[in-house]
């Protein structure tokens, strides 16, 4: 059948109807050229937008930005070499921080069939910056932490830091993580290994979509 190209308008014979747009193959060569360059245009200035709020971000928390240039400056170089990197202006402020306590780190490491948003080797602690979002998916991020964890060892932790709290004091960010990884680590020595329900609601949501609370094989 025949029909026009969506771009030249020539007219191009085609096996069978589809529903997407026809293009000749030259224009349809170009087409795709256009978009992979638009998408990367549109990449790199949600990346400028992000790490420009991230500023914001620290600076509105009142912390003295001008103490973090040098790891800020550093994050947004790894930025411009890796395009698409972060997903929140919440996470560059975090990766700037992670940076400013010389703490080596690596964004969006996959681990089995999950991506972490910072794996932080030196602290044994994958890191999740969770926005509001994640108030509904509380049974799958507990199911998601526990499979991370069985893979890296007892020795890690799944530690998650609401937006709203990087937002209010983000130089506090690493000391969080750490306290936060002593608490969950000292909860499983006093509880088989098991983190109880009472700690958090994704831990309750979880234990109750299994049906159990005391089947060790999953948590320790």
């Amino acid at each position: 059948m025949k029909v026009k190209c969506w771009n030249c308008e020539e007219i191009i014979e085609v096996k069978e109807k589809q529903t997407d747009r026809y293009f000749c193959e030259k224009c349809l060569e170009n087409h795709k050229l256009e978009h992979k360059e638009l998408i990367e245009k549109y990449t790199s200035l949600k990346d400028e937008v992000m790490y420009e709020n991230a500023l914001r971000i620290i600076e509105k928390s009142k912390s003295d930005i001008n103490k973090y240039i040098k790891p800020a400056k550093s994050i947004k170089r790894a930025m411009n070499q890796h395009i698409g990197t972060f997903r929140s202006a919440d996470e560059i402020v975090t990766a700037i921080f992670l940076s400013a306590n010389k703490l080596p780190f690596e964004p969006n490491k996959r681990i089995g069939k999950y991506i972490t948003d910072f794996y932080i080797p030196d602290l044994k602690v994958c890191l999740e910056v969770d926005g509001h979002t994640h108030n509904y998916t509380t049974k799958r991020d507990c199911e998601r932490d526990i499979t991370i964890r069985n893979i890296l060892g007892k020795e890690w932790e799944v530690v998650r830091v609401k937006t709203k709290y990087i937002e209010k004091s983000p130089e506090d960010i690493v000391d969080s993580i750490i306290n936060e990884k002593i608490v969950l680590q000292n909860l499983r020595l006093q509880n088989a290994g098991i983190i109880p329900e009472s700690y958090a609601k994704r831990y309750k949501d979880y234990y109750e979509s299994i049906g159990e609370y005391t089947t060790k094989k999953y948590y320790i």
